[in-house]
């Protein structure tokens, strides 16, 4: 009975890893072509935080296709402490240029809070990831 249910949660994560790669390659594709589909609220200044993006959504395809091969929490809870410091650099970018004009001001302040806030919590997800890496959880 419990190897049935450690396999069963193994099949679950590796659905999870496919969905993640063909979200991710849908994402890569979407953020690349955001500026020629004329989005209204994108400046020019945003080819300059691209690269960044680009640099997240690929290593998190290349972290997940490494996960359906090796499926070990250790594995895991390491390319989450290197994914976390690649999406908050994107985040990060994202603040400091901040591509977006709005036409209320308002809209700009919430949507710098909001990146500082996941920014915040993308910290406390790489001490999370490396306690659970260093005391061996899952």
């Amino acid at each position: 009975m419990t190897n049935t249910v450690s396999t069963h949660k193994t099949g679950g994560r590796r659905v999870g890893y496919i969905v993640a790669i063909i979200f991710n390659i849908i994402a890569l594709y979407v953020f690349n072509n955001l500026m020629n589909w004329g989005v209204p609220f994108l400046t020019s200044r945003y080819s300059g935080v691209l690269w960044a993006i680009d640099l997240s959504l690929g290593a998190s395809i290349i972290a997940n296709v490494l996960f359906l091969v090796f499926d070990y929490p250790w594995m895991r809870h390491l390319g989450q402490l290197i994914l976390i410091p690649l999406s908050t650099l994107a985040l990060f970018m994202i603040w400091a240029i901040f591509p977006f004009t709005f036409s209320a001001e308002s809209w700009a302040f919430w949507v710098k809070v909001s990146l500082i806030i996941i920014m915040v919590f993308s910290a406390i997800g790489f001490i999370v990831e490396f306690f659970k890496l260093i005391l061996g959880k899952e």
